[in-house]
C-alpha cells in the first residue's frame, strides 16, 4: 500500500529545467549544457521528447500517456522508464521537482 501511495504522488509529479541548464535541440536530439559550460549532455530523441513534455508542464501521468500514444510500450513499463530517466536527471542536476 505504502509503494502505491509512493507511486502515485511521483505519478503525478512535475519536473522543470534546473536553472544551470541551457539547452538545444538539434536533429531530434536535445544538448544540455550547465551555464559555466563544465558539464554537457546528450539525449537521444525519446529522452528528448521527454524532456520537451516537462518544459510544457507536463505531469508524469502526462507524459507517460503522450508517450504511449506515440511509441508501442506497455504504460507501465513507459512509467518505470519515465520515472528512471526523472531520477537520473535530477540526481545529475538537469532537472528539479516542481509543484504537484
Amino acid at each position: 500500500m505504502v509503494g502505491e501511495k509512493t507511486q502515485a504522488s511521483a505519478s503525478r509529479c512535475r519536473y522543470e529545467l534546473s536553472p544551470d541548464i541551457a539547452w538545444r535541440k538539434i536533429g531530434g536530439e536535445a544538448f544540455l549544457i550547465t551555464r559555466d559550460g563544465a558539464l554537457t549532455h546528450r539525449l537521444n530523441g525519446t529522452a528528448t521528447r521527454i524532456l520537451e513534455l516537462v518544459l510544457n508542464d507536463k505531469t508524469t501521468d502526462e507524459i507517460v500517456a503522450t508517450l504511449t500514444a506515440e511509441f508501442s510500450g506497455a504504460p507501465d513499463a513507459i512509467l518505470r522508464d519515465v520515472d528512471d530517466l526523472m531520477t537520473e536527471m535530477v540526481s545529475r542536476g538537469v532537472l528539479v521537482k516542481g509543484g504537484g
